[in-house]
């Protein structure tokens, strides 16, 4: 299975406020339940970034990959995101 992993969010998932430097990021690789009509057996892979304090009120879906905590970063103007979680990733 081939996987491509986003780069993480700017705005909350669940409160849907944007992210501030600092905050602390909680991040889930999940499975979302397949659409009705699709065809699809399973559903997307996706991730899904919160604040820390919304994790509560996270409804995620029946199957949870991983998940991780980290503190926010915007991005520089002259960053690439792609690359850097390329380079950034474990084998």
């Amino acid at each position: 299975m081939e996987l491509t992993l986003h780069p993480i969010a700017t705005k909350c998932f669940v409160s849907g406020r944007d992210f501030q430097e600092n905050d602390r990021v909680v991040s889930y690789l999940v499975r979302e339940a397949p659409v009705p009509g699709s065809g699809q057996v399973t559903g997307e892979v996706a991730r899904r970034d919160l604040l820390e304090s919304e994790d509560g009120r996270f409804m995620p879906p029946a199957f949870v990959f991983c998940r991780w905590v980290v503190a926010f970063k915007q991005r520089r103007a002259d960053e690439n995101p792609a690359l850097t979680l390329k380079l950034t990733a474990e084998n």
